[in-house]
């Protein structure tokens, strides 16, 4: 369903080709080459930002899973020395 567009597109730009006349092909040509152009600059800008979002997100998630498994172990220390009465030696993480 998806190379719908792509046929219905190609199918147009085939008949206005061969509609065409000779002295109008050039032009056709310029304006298809600065299309494709124009799309793949967008398309290269696109690719960039979900990099970049991507890039941000995973050092977010790891800044908030550290900033958690800190919590937890503080916790767990505190519970522990709260029932055994004593000093638990801190662990941290390799």
């Amino acid at each position: 369903m998806e190379y719908w567009p792509r046929i219905f597109v190609s199918l147009a730009l085939l008949f206005a080709v061969r509609r065409a006349r000779v002295a109008d092909l050039p032009k056709i040509v310029e304006s298809l080459a600065k299309a494709l152009e124009a799309s793949s600059i967008l398309g290269w800008a696109v690719a960039a930002c979900v990099l970049l979002f991507s890039l941000i997100t995973i050092a977010f998630l790891l800044w908030w899973y550290h900033r958690e498994f800190d919590r937890v172990a503080g916790q767990r220390d505190k519970l522990q020395e709260e029932l055994m009465q004593q000093k638990v030696q801190r662990s941290t993480l390799p």
